[in-house]
């Protein structure tokens, strides 16, 4: 375990969603590349949130050594949090300048510098979150075409996520707020 991290759990990934649907992990696998090089960004993620738990789906990271199955305590300060809590995007440059302290829940004494994360949904309901990060400034804000277009990726991965396809467990799952 490296210095600053928090681990609840360290395992291979179990998600349910990618053993009944292996569609989905390539699609994650392919969505977080992609998002990395057009938003020139060093780590992305798909989270699923859970029971306060921030749980990694899929990750590619240039600087991190993170691994699908990786769990994390989410804090009410995280950027996660607030992405699920208002259920839109947000984009954040200068983090250490912040003064809301917009921890995340991966880099917990590591020196965030950028962040853009949006909600996943799976039958209208938040499931987790796809963002990306960085420890480098970034010379601007977040356009409008960026911003859609991580928009869309998480749609994607909503719409896999709510297919029709999906087979039917009779399972529900619990609401992601109390």
């Amino acid at each position: 375990e490296q210095k600053g991290y928090s681990y609840y759990n360290r395992h291979p990934c179990n998600n349910g969603d990618f053993l009944v649907m292996p569609n989905l992990k390539k699609l994650c696998d392919k969505i977080i590349s992609e998002c990395i090089e057009t938003l020139s960004m060093s780590t992305a993620v798909v989270s699923q949130i859970k029971h306060g738990t921030y749980e990694l789906v899929a990750v590619k990271s240039d600087c991190y050594s993170f691994f699908p199955g990786d769990a994390f305590p989410l804090s009410q300060s995280s950027c996660c949090q607030r992405v699920i809590s208002n259920g839109n995007t947000i984009g954040l440059t200068e983090l250490r300048a912040c003064p809301t302290g917009c921890m995340h829940p991966l880099y917990a004494g590591l020196p965030l510098e950028t962040y853009i994360g949006t909600p996943i949904y799976k039958n209208d309901q938040i499931w987790g979150t796809l963002n990306l990060s960085s420890m480098l400034k970034r010379p601007h804000p977040f356009t409008l075409e960026e911003i859609r277009f991580i928009e869309e990726q998480a749609k994607q991965i909503s719409r896999e996520l709510s297919s029709k396809h999906q087979p039917q467990t009779g399972a529900t799952e619990e609401p992601l707020h109390n």
